[in-house]
């Protein structure tokens, strides 16, 4: 069947987000690994006025996508249909908690990162929020990690559920990566991953390098703004 020009750009995923990495690099990640194409809409902070009004943010948050002439949004939504959709979602139970603990663990301590650093107040605020957070909040966070990697046999496979790619597993990738591996600071805090979390700083090496490399060789788009 020839397709159309409308069911063509509807096989065309487009990712609604700011001008940063952040909650949609998961979503970006999680279609490259699909082999499916995405454009990327993003927009400046100036610039969100307007496209709050166009309607298509449903509770006015972002990521959105929208793909096969469906608007979706929620990012643990969006990543784990996609995942669906190619058989990488955890099947017993023990393997859909890991899952869950996993991406409920970088929630928690990316939200951190917003509140206790990033936006923490002025200059002198925000200093001292970093220093906080990567020498006193960030290495409990990532013992944590690494601890249910090993436990649960992860090196073996260099997957951290079931052996394959799981929505929690991209999840956390995203999320360290952007932290520790993005701009300068991989040179400033990436012993602070390496001494935490040894195992689990080797498996994203490793999948950056093989099978996700798609994404970070070839598809992922390079922010002004990192976060």
């Amino acid at each position: 069947k020839n397709l159309t020009s409308t069911e063509m750009a509807q096989n065309i995923a487009k990712v609604y987000y700011h001008s940063a990495f952040a909650r949609a690099d998961v979503v970006r990640m999680a279609l490259a690994l699909s082999k499916i194409e995405f454009e990327d809409v993003a927009y400046t902070q100036a610039e969100w006025p307007k496209f709050k009004k166009s309607g298509i943010f449903p509770f006015n948050e972002v990521p959105i996508m929208e793909f096969e002439g469906e608007k979706w949004w929620q990012t643990r939504a969006i990543v784990s249909m996609l995942c669906a959709r190619q058989g990488w979602m955890p099947e017993t139970p023990r393997d859909v908690y890991l899952d869950a603990w996993y991406w409920e663990t970088v929630t928690d301590f990316f939200a951190q990162f917003y509140d206790e650093y990033l936006f923490a107040g002025d200059a002198q605020a925000i200093e001292e929020g970093k220093r906080k957070y990567f020498q006193d909040r960030l290495p409990t966070y990532l013992q944590a990690i690494e601890k249910k990697y090993v436990d649960n046999r992860g090196p073996e496979t260099g997957y951290l559920v079931a052996g394959k790619i799981t929505p929690g597993m991209l999840f956390v990738v995203s999320f360290l990566h952007i932290i520790f591996l993005d701009g300068d600071r991989k040179e400033e805090f990436y012993s602070i991953l390496t001494s935490n979390a040894p195992e689990t700083s080797k498996m994203i090496d490793t999948r950056v390098q093989s099978d996700f490399s798609i994404f970070y060789r070839e598809k992922r788009r390079v922010f002004d703004y990192e976060f």
